[in-house]
C-alpha cells in the first residue's frame, strides 16, 4: 500500500471543504433578535446607521442545512436600501468561493427594504426620506 504525502499549500485549502459559520436556533434567540421575517427565514437583531451606510444585522436561515442560521451583515445605501454597498458579510460557501453577495446577504436587504419604515422605527434610526423644502 501506497502512503500519501501531506496535502500542504493552496491545494490543502481546495482538498478541504469549506466549513461555514452556522448557528442553531438556540443560539440565535440567544441574540435578541427583535424582527422576524413573516415565513420566519429573517431575524433582525440591529440596524444602524454608519456613516454613509445602513448596516442591517442579523440571521438568515440556512436552505441546504435545516434549524441552522448564517449570522449576516448587509451594508445598505442611505437610499432606503435599495443599494448594497461592497459585499455584505455572510461566511456562507457562495461568499467564500465567489466572493459576492450571496442570497443570504440579499434575503437580508429585501426583508429591510419591505419592512423599512418599521425596522427604522423598532430599532431608533432617524427617517430616511427627505421632506420637500419649501422657497419662500
Amino acid at each position: 500500500m501506497q502512503k500519501r504525502a501531506a496535502i500542504r499549500g493552496p491545494e490543502a485549502q481546495a482538498a478541504t471543504p469549506y466549513q461555514p459559520d452556522l448557528f442553531t436556533k438556540d443560539e440565535v434567540r440567544g441574540f435578541g433578535c427583535r424582527f422576524r421575517s413573516s415565513d420566519g427565514r429573517v431575524r433582525i437583531s440591529n440596524v444602524v446607521v454608519d456613516g454613509p451606510v445602513l448596516m442591517v444585522i442579523g440571521f438568515v436561515a440556512s436552505d441546504s442545512r435545516r434549524g441552522l442560521y448564517h449570522h449576516v451583515r448587509a451594508p445598505l445605501g442611505m437610499d432606503g436600501g435599495r443599494t448594497i454597498m461592497g459585499q455584505g458579510y455572510c461566511r456562507c460557501e457562495s461568499t467564500h468561493y465567489h466572493g459576492r453577495p450571496c442570497k443570504h446577504v440579499l434575503n437580508m436587504r429585501n426583508v429591510y427594504v419591505r419592512n423599512r419604515d418599521r425596522l427604522n422605527w423598532l430599532f431608533g434610526v432617524p427617517s430616511l426620506r427627505t421632506s420637500p423644502t419649501i422657497d419662500g
